[in-house]
């Protein structure tokens, strides 16, 4: 089978498990494509099948790296939809990222997928993806409206300590770890059939899974009911305050982080999920700022001349993201 075919092939396979629960007039699967080394410049978006035939989009794939949400949401946001125009449920992410040279996706895939049976309590069958650097297993359930703020953010929340629980239990597997930022509603993955520019690897789905009927009430009752995130926690102090006091709340990667860092590669999904897990817990943003940084400067210590500056700058950026519960940080896709 040529390149080209089996691209056109993985668009198709897309659109079949994805598009006819969310393809209406009022509702859409978005995609994004953002041009190779050139930052935001030349960003394209809409919607898959229209404005750009689906062919197209793939030709995008040559100078762009192309992107789509899992989720359904409404027709007329530009470009990349925010968790506000998400309106229709029908997937969970379990991005497994390699944080050491080594690291193997694959050969973790299978110990992932048994721990996040055990936490969900029944068997899953995902679609399993190669993103053309880590792997993705993509839970697809029947699409679910969601039409206020109120169950957008408890959605958000329940995905989000599954995740961090799936990470605290599996920890590092093959020299990778779940990538905990994948709770966000407007969720971004690489287009299978497109190139990863960083590897030069085609995405594709390797293996196509199952609808989980009844998926969505369950993780709600597992994972839904935690209590509502406290008020902001004051720091009083560079380093210091009562931050941490709630240490023990935080994700076991955040507190790796905080306490030993990481070497490269890893550093910047580090720091985002420990941003998160600060701000989970009900950490300020200056504070917390601070708190990545120290753990950034570990990172330097640990990767034998980094420029600080490297590490530093993006531990604050990060929890600016995490902050406003925007997680795309597509360079890790």
């Amino acid at each position: 089978m040529s390149l080209s075919r089996e691209r056109e092939q993985q668009l198709e396979l897309v659109w079949s498990l994805f598009s006819p629960q969310a393809h209406s007039a009022e509702v859409g699967l978005s995609w994004f494509a953002r041009p190779k080394g050139h930052g935001s410049v030349g960003v394209l978006g809409g919607f898959l099948g229209e404005p750009v035939p689906p062919a197209l989009v793939l030709r995008l794939a040559e100078t762009h790296s192309l992107y789509f949400g899992l989720n359904g949401v409404l027709r007329g946001w530009v470009v990349r939809p925010s968790a506000a125009s998400v309106v229709l449920l029908q997937a969970v992410v379990i991005d497994i990222d390699p944080v050491v040279d080594d690291g193997n996706p694959a050969a973790a895939e299978r110990e992932i997928l048994d721990h996040a049976e055990r936490l969900y309590g029944q068997e899953l069958n995902p679609d399993r993806v190669d993103s053309g650097r880590g792997r993705q297993l993509w839970i697809r359930f029947e699409p679910t409206s969601v039409d206020s703020q109120d169950a957008r953010e408890q959605w958000r929340a329940c995905v989000g300590a599954y995740l961090r629980r799936l990470d605290e239990v599996c920890g590092l597997v093959r020299g990778c770890r779940v990538d905990t930022s994948c709770s966000d509603l407007p969720r971004l993955v690489r287009m299978p059939g497109s190139i990863n520019h960083k590897t030069g690897r085609l995405a594709r789905i390797e293996r196509t899974g199952i609808v989980h009927r009844g998926f969505h009430p369950a993780l709600l009752e597992r994972f839904g009911a935690s209590p509502p995130r406290r008020g902001l926690v004051s720091g009083h102090g560079s380093r210091g305050g009562h931050w941490r006091r709630h240490f023990h709340e935080l994700s076991g990667r955040a507190r790796d982080f905080i306490v030993n860092g990481v070497t490269e590669p890893g550093r910047h999904a580090a720091a985002y999920a420990t941003a998160a897990s600060l701000r989970d817990v009900g950490i300020e943003q200056e504070t917390a700022e601070t708190v990545v940084r120290g753990g950034a400067q570990l990172c330097f210590t640990c990767s034998n001349g980094l420029s600080p500056a490297a590490i530093v700058i993006p531990g604050a950026a990060a929890f600016d993201r995490a902050l406003a519960c925007s997680s795309h940080d597509l360079d890790r896709v």
